[in-house]
């Protein structure tokens, strides 16, 4: 999973955040972890049922999305948003 730990001068105080890229901007941006939540889209193809695992945040008025496996998507702590 893609989280970042980072440790201050002090070492004592850790700061976790997650890399979304910015569609609006074009940039890479650092999300922090209480911001963050998860959710499962699923939709009908006509094969079946498709779902798609993605955490979701919002970072200066722009909806963020990073699609993740299921794997990292049950791993993860992030609240979960129904859909």
């Amino acid at each position: 999973m893609p989280v970042r730990k980072e440790r201050s001068e002090e070492g004592a105080q850790r700061r976790e955040s997650m890399k979304f890229y910015n569609l609006k901007t074009r940039s890479h941006v650092e999300v922090p972890d209480s911001q963050v939540k998860k959710m499962a889209m699923e939709r009908e193809t006509k094969k079946g049922k498709q779902i798609r695992y993605a955490f979701t945040a919002e970072f200066e008025g722009s909806k963020l999305y990073k699609f993740v496996s299921e794997k990292d998507y049950k791993a993860a702590s992030f609240p979960e948003i129904k859909k």
